[in-house]
């Protein structure tokens, strides 16, 4: 009796510790894990945002900047081109090869006035790139980068945005608009009303095929 009546205290002081711990595991733990993931997730998705405050939009004095020093740089190295709305989708999948990167969608819109109050035969025209690929964070932001310290375009980066895939791979949009100089005639007419009806309202592309 004497040792039933030992073993039977020990065996409840396991049994609360055990319960005590699974108490802690269900309700404090994982909850707690779940958090600090959730936390090292929003501090990347922030370092994220940073970059992307970082690679804000241009000033108009800055691009038309950009643009008058790559014509300079043009003029001294004949070999370099000068990226305008016909070469801008070769020229983003040649920088997001540079970096491995292989994009799963761009979309080129047709080009628009930067400035419609600017006279004269050559003005400043922009067309926006709509971009989708998977990349590790420094190859996406060597990629991104590369366009803004480009020596022949004027780019700016209008968005950016990524997100975690189920694999924790990450996908990410972009949206980057070109600035380059160009005639009134490269921006086609805005729909009217009647070609609306007609459903043959839409822009049309650019040339060569971008679109």
């Amino acid at each position: 009796m004497k040792s039933t009546k030992i073993v039977t205290p020990v065996l409840l002081f396991l049994m609360v510790i055990l319960l005590v711990i699974a108490v802690y595991i269900n309700f404090v733990f994982n909850p707690l894990k779940v958090k600090i993931e959730q936390i090292s997730f929003e501090n990347e998705l922030m370092k994220n945002q940073r970059m992307e405050v970082e690679l804000a939009m241009l000033e108009g004095d800055a691009i038309r900047k950009d643009i008058r020093e790559a014509e300079a740089l043009l003029s001294e190295h004949a070999e370099l081109v000068l990226i305008d709305g016909y070469l801008l989708a070769d020229d983003i999948y040649s920088k997001a090869g540079a970096f491995g990167i292989k994009l799963e969608r761009i979309n080129i819109s047709a080009p628009d006035f930067a400035d419609p109050a600017e006279s004269g035969e050559t003005v400043l025209l922009y067309a926006t790139a709509d971009l989708g690929f998977r990349a590790a964070y420094d190859s996406a932001v060597g990629f991104i980068e590369s366009m803004e310290e480009s020596r022949t375009g004027a780019y700016e980066v209008q968005k950016l945005a990524v997100l975690r895939d189920m694999d924790s791979g990450l996908s990410w949009t972009a949206e980057v608009r070109l600035y380059y100089y160009g005639s009134r005639s490269q921006v086609p007419p805005a729909p009217v009303e009647s070609q609306e009806k007609k459903g043959a309202g839409l822009l049309p592309g650019l040339p060569g095929g971008l679109l």
